[in-house]
């Protein structure tokens, strides 16, 4: 196949050429397709090695059937010598074969020739919190060992196979690119091992959880445990099957807020982490993105929060009603909790959740299309 590439105008046929020979070297017609081919892949694998309904979700006990090594390789920020005597969580490491090697990254995948199989490496974690980290983290790169193909009697990732078969001059623009999609479909392989679908659809129902919305908090933590990742990446994966609570004008947002030397800082350095909700209440669009300034855009209900905070309140109760230039008054009720975050020991975490409706409608609220329009972890 001859493609024309060029940068500017042309660079999106060029990305797209680039993403039907990613899939064309994967044997898939879409990434839908791939995610969708991965995650049965190592679900069904799962299944077969006993219950597939126990929790957490344990990927251990399937390394074998996808040539991947059992001994993990830990990273560390040091030398092995500097860090004798480093715990090692015994449901990742094998104790008998792990070994230390210096990196400053979260996690890698590569294939050993000698051994002749996927090797893993993972960054230690620093506290228990990280544990969580660790086990999406896990279930990361085992999602990236079905990104490989096989070339002869070794294994290279699809991504380098496709960019080398490109002009020179822009083999690292698309391995850059390409690199972004994997990593992107990667986490949400993790999440939809970790969390399945079927778990989320009849075990833990999101209406369920919003059905007594004071709970809303509580139920999150908990089932964070239970499935043994962190709240937001759980919290990520509800925006999967949130459509109907959407509709219904429920939201459900974390957010992060960063203290300075007195106290915590100006809410414009409050932004959100992960969310959902309406698109539209009444005539007015809602956002919802990663990045987004609480500040900016939710003035009264941050700076609500943000007192209750600093008079030494953790968590509360908010009702407002905001006027739109369209003339709307959109009603915001619901709660909030503060937290310490497991991200940034600088940072305050905070989950907001509740309803919005059009004031004066007490019955479900006019609300428009809903959208599921965030991305993933911080992390994750």
């Amino acid at each position: 196949m001859s493609v024309s590439y060029s940068l500017g105008q042309d660079s999106e046929v060029a990305r797209r050429s680039w993403l039907r020979r990613y899939c064309d070297a994967l044997g898939v017609a879409s990434l839908k397709d791939l995610e969708s081919r991965c995650t049965r892949a190592l679900l069904r694998a799962i299944a077969e090695t006993g219950n597939p309904s126990k929790l957490p979700i344990r990927l251990a006990p399937v390394l074998d059937r996808f040539q991947i090594c059992r001994h993990i390789e830990a990273i560390v920020s040091g030398w092995a010598s500097e860090v004798e005597g480093f715990g090692v969580p015994p449901s990742l490491f094998d104790e008998a074969g792990c070994r230390f090697v210096r990196g400053g990254h979260e996690g890698e995948i590569y294939y050993n020739e000698r051994l002749g199989q996927f090797v893993i490496r993972i960054r230690q974690p620093c506290a228990a919190r990280d544990r969580n980290r660790l086990r999406f983290t896990f279930a990361h790169e085992v999602a990236h060992r079905l990104f490989f193909v096989s070339e002869g009697n070794r294994w290279v990732r699809a991504v380098v196979r496709v960019s080398e078969e490109l002009p020179e001059e822009f083999r690292t623009q698309a391995r850059w690119y390409l690199g972004r999609v994997e990593e992107k479909l990667c986490n949400r392989i993790a999440r939809r091992v970790l969390i399945p679908d079927t778990l989320l659809a009849t075990v833990w129902p999101v209406d369920r959880w919003f059905a007594e919305e004071k709970r809303f908090a509580d139920e999150l933590l908990h089932n964070a445990a239970v499935f043994g990742v962190s709240p937001i990446t759980l919290l990520v994966r509800l925006k999967d099957v949130s459509r109907p609570v959407r509709e219904t004008g429920h939201f459900a947002v974390w957010a992060c807020a960063r203290y300075g030397e007195r106290g915590l800082s100006p809410w414009p350095t409050a932004r959100i982490i992960t969310g959902f909700g309406p698109e539209r209440v009444g005539d007015t669009s809602v956002p919802w993105y990663p990045g987004l300034d609480l500040h900016s855009r939710w003035p009264l209900v941050a700076d609500l929060v943000r007192g209750q905070i600093t008079s030494g309140r953790l968590e509360g109760h908010f009702a407002l009603t905001v006027s739109q230039r369209s003339g709307t008054a959109i009603q915001w009720e619901g709660w909030w909790r503060a937290m310490p975050s497991a991200r940034n020991q600088a940072e305050t975490a905070l989950l907001l959740w509740g309803r919005l409706r059009v004031a004066g409608h007490n019955g479900v609220p006019r609300v428009g299309r809903s959208t599921n329009n965030s991305t993933g972890e911080a992390g994750d």
